[in-house]
């Protein structure tokens, strides 16, 4: 979707006919001062349940008898969910407790401090960086970035909701025409990121320091329009870089479900693509078509919600971008064309399959052979997580894979049960 905007050059000497980043952009993470209009997005309201989950471990010395849990992510999908206990005290009386270091134990420590209902909490942002050269002979591994943040809680007035949103903004400039132009980018869904279509662009045309939402707000889609002019958007996910240049060419995503499945089938089907250029691309079933430029795209993220057929609780899945086994980035490029038009099946050749360890099968009587499960798409994204529920995250038993050794005439030796990753 496209968006039109008055550009006021109030202050400005000239109108841009091209938008890019600085040659040395200097991005920084700004929490602005209690009340301020941009202290923090609209809070969205967390999902509780009275089941722990199950791999969830708890040190800390409650108050309370009752208590509530609640988990999202805050980050790229892989990383570790951040959880949220909410320890009934009394009936005026809620502890709030969140495992800010993910190590998914519950601690003393963590009770955020402060009568509240309004806390503020330092909170990292987890980012998926792939090792391109591992080592000879290991299978690649996933290292994890942080990026330091601030996670706004509210708890609600009876003590037994609790809502939340990312603090601030990602502060920086863009060059127009030998001018610096003020930039804000906020995190509107909450997961820690800055380039989600939902997220939000401030861009402060009159370079006066005042923020106009409804002149200096812009949605972080993939094309903008301004003026009449349209402009590519490339960004990175986490809000370190953005640069917008003058649109020479577009075509169009479409979100292409498999054969003999409706809308009604899913209870969420999104996807996030990524073009060679910097572009960000995100179909759902809201939006299955999307506007993107010229260029090359590959897929980076799904996540998956499929409604059971039996009706009984939903089955959630989430894929990151896979690495092949050699460090080389595997993932399946589609090319978008001036008017073009290409179609996208996300859940197209899925496998199971399991990769033996670095010892390989050879071992001797006694010896352990590691086996790796894996669910990979067409398109070369792992699986991740997946769980029974509809909600954002489940507290039931996780499924997994049965490995089982056999002889080559297929008497069973040994079995073991694994998750995927």
């Amino acid at each position: 979707m496209l968006l039109a905007v008055a550009v006021f050059a109030l202050g400005c000497r000239a109108r841009s006919r091209s938008l890019s980043a600085a040659a040395e952009p200097r991005w920084r993470y700004v929490v602005p001062a209690v009340g301020d209009p941009m202290e923090h997005p609209p809070l969205r309201e967390l999902w509780l349940s009275d089941k722990k989950p199950l791999d969830l471990k708890e040190s800390a010395h409650y108050r309370g008898s009752q208590r509530r849990y609640a988990e999202f992510r805050f980050g790229a999908v892989g990383t570790t969910l951040v959880t949220v206990v909410l320890d009934r005290v009394s009936d005026r009386q809620t502890d709030v407790y969140v495992d800010r270091n993910r190590n998914r134990i519950i601690e003393d420590s963590e009770r955020l401090a402060g009568p509240g209902p309004k806390y503020r909490v330092p909170l990292d942002v987890e980012i998926l960086r792939d090792k391109l050269e591992p080592p000879k002979g290991t299978v690649p591994m996933n290292e994890i970035e942080h990026y330091p943040r601030r996670v706004v809680f509210r708890l609600g007035r009876s003590g037994r909701s609790i809502s939340y949103a990312t603090a601030g903004y990602m502060e920086g400039k863009l060059r127009l025409e030998g001018r610096e132009i003020p930039v804000r980018r906020v995190d509107a869904n909450g997961d820690g990121g800055m380039a989600d279509p939902v997220d939000l662009v401030w861009l402060n045309w009159k370079c006066d320091g005042k923020w106009d939402p409804f002149t200096d707000r812009l949605p972080v889609t993939p094309i903008i329009q301004i003026e009449g002019r349209r402009y590519v958007v490339k960004s990175d996910w986490v809000g370190t870089r953005l640069a917008m240049e003058k649109l020479e060419g577009s075509g169009e995503l479409q979100l292409s479900l498999p054969a003999g499945k409706s809308k009604s089938d899913f209870v969420e089907l999104s996807l996030v693509l990524v073009g060679r250029d910097g572009s960000i691309a995100k179909l759902d079933l809201a939006q299955e078509q999307v506007e993107v430029p010229i260029g090359e795209y590959s897929l980076y993220e799904l996540s998956v919600v499929a409604r059971d057929p039996a009706g009984g609780q939903p089955w959630s899945f989430f894929f990151g971008r896979n690495f092949d086994w050699a460090g080389i980035a595997a993932s399946r490029g589609y090319t978008v064309k001036a008017k073009g038009h290409v179609a996208i099946f996300p859940l197209a050749g899925l496998r199971l399959d399991g990769k033996l360890g670095k010892d390989g099968p050879r071992c001797r009587p006694g010896e352990t052979i590691e086996v790796l499960p894996r669910v990979e798409t067409g398109d070369h994204l792992t699986l991740r997580s997946c769980y029974r529920s509809a909600a954002a995250v489940s507290f039931a038993r996780h499924p997994g894979a049965e490995v089982q050794l056999t002889t080559q005439s297929g008497k069973p030796l040994d079995s073991a049960t694994s998750g995927f990753g």
